[in-house]
């Protein structure tokens, strides 16, 4: 984004692009740490449930 407006860049266009993209790093951060719960608790749900339960 500084390199953007250093060079008389538009404004908008540094600040949505460089806006989206952060956006979309931390929406994908997000649903990793929310994949790695969901196999952590499923993984622990499986461990729990004895052998002669499963058939």
């Amino acid at each position: 984004m500084i390199t953007v407006l250093s060079h008389h860049g538009s404004t908008a266009t540094a600040f949505s692009v460089h806006g989206l993209t952060a956006a979309l790093v931390a929406l994908t951060g997000f649903l990793l740490l929310r994949e790695h719960r969901t196999a952590t608790a499923a993984l622990t749900a499986a461990a729990s449930v004895s052998p002669a339960t499963v058939r």
